[in-house]
């Protein structure tokens, strides 16, 4: 019997053919794996992105998830001017790849030196620009969650950008994590504005902050809240420092807590309930995402029947 002319002899001595047999077998489902992964990365850089646009006060979730939609929502966490978009995120390598494809369609048509060169200095100056909006960005992003606005120079450094993705996760995911949308802006206008004032220093903000009643159950009732500590508002609590009757029944059980931060003379609210804690403007807060608001703001636990004016 010739075993070596059998197609069982030639699979023993070409094993190169069984591993390619292999490998194609695998390759279907490995692209299909790949595109899966891709997936999940992506959906996952969204989701972090449209938490931490929860903490900086916007609501439009489904921006976090569309291409371009997705930087304009971010532009969105510290007011950026709408043309900062053309250079920004995914956009702005759009808009670059464009200007690239242009100025080599036209040197090729031309194939003239001196358009190359001004070619040249458009795309230069349009990756200035770049960088320029990319950095105005993360230093006014880093500024609004406390952190020292340099810190955006990681962004641009090689081997150490992989830690700003650690800093979003952070920021995204961290329940004490609060994001300060008015330090980040006013940081914007001071960058353009040379008669900005300096930031306020911790003497000028009160040690002792302040919860006054408007109307309701508390109606002219003033409450006192020492720096960094936390006041409940609940119905039938006993563990709430702000109890209300079993009649208040737009308040949940524990419907929300404000901590108060001496050192910016911020109120920061969370929000537990069901039937929601807005501001006087009518603008709901997520549930369990910290926000921060400054002296003056106006409360309502559920509905207008019981508002509260913090600071």
């Amino acid at each position: 019997m010739d075993i070596l002319g059998s197609s069982f002899g030639q699979d023993i001595f070409n094993p190169f053919g069984a591993l390619q047999g292999i490998v194609d077998t695998l390759t279907a489902p490995l692209i299909i794996l790949e595109i899966l992964l891709i997936a999940l990365m992506y959906i996952t850089a969204c989701y972090t992105v449209m938490l931490i646009g929860r903490k900086a006060g916007e609501t439009d979730d489904w921006m976090a998830f569309v291409p371009i939609a997705n930087d304009i929502y971010r532009l969105r966490f510290v007011n950026a001017p709408k043309w900062h978009v053309f250079f920004f995120g995914l956009t702005g390598t759009l808009c670059i790849a464009i200007v690239e494809f242009l100025i080599y369609s036209a040197f090729r048509a031309s194939f003239s030196v001196a358009f190359l060169i001004i070619g040249i200095i458009i795309l230069l100056g349009y990756i200035i620009m770049w960088v320029y909006v990319k950095f105005q960005y993360m230093t006014r992003y880093y500024r609004g969650f406390g952190f020292h606005h340099m810190l955006a120079l990681i962004y641009f450094t090689p081997f150490v950008a992989i830690f700003k993705t650690g800093f979003d996760l952070y920021f995204a995911f961290g329940n004490s994590v609060v994001y300060d949308k008015q330090a980040a802006v006013s940081a914007y206008r001071c960058s353009s504005t040379p008669k900005c004032s300096a930031p306020q220093s911790y003497s000028s903000f009160p040690a002792i902050g302040r919860i006054s009643a408007i109307n309701g159950m508390y109606k002219d009732a003033v409450f006192q809240i020492g720096d960094m500590e936390e006041i409940s508002f609940g119905r039938e609590n006993p563990d709430c420092q702000i109890v209300f009757d079993q009649f208040n029944t737009d308040v949940s059980r524990k419907h929300c807590a404000v901590r108060y931060n001496a050192k910016d003379g911020k109120y920061i609210v969370t929000d537990f309930s069901k039937n929601g804690t807005f501001t006087s403007e009518d603008h709901r807060l997520q549930p369990g995402v910290p926000v921060a608001f400054p002296s003056g703001t106006i409360i309502c636990l559920g509905s207008r029947k019981n508002m509260f004016r913090l600071g």
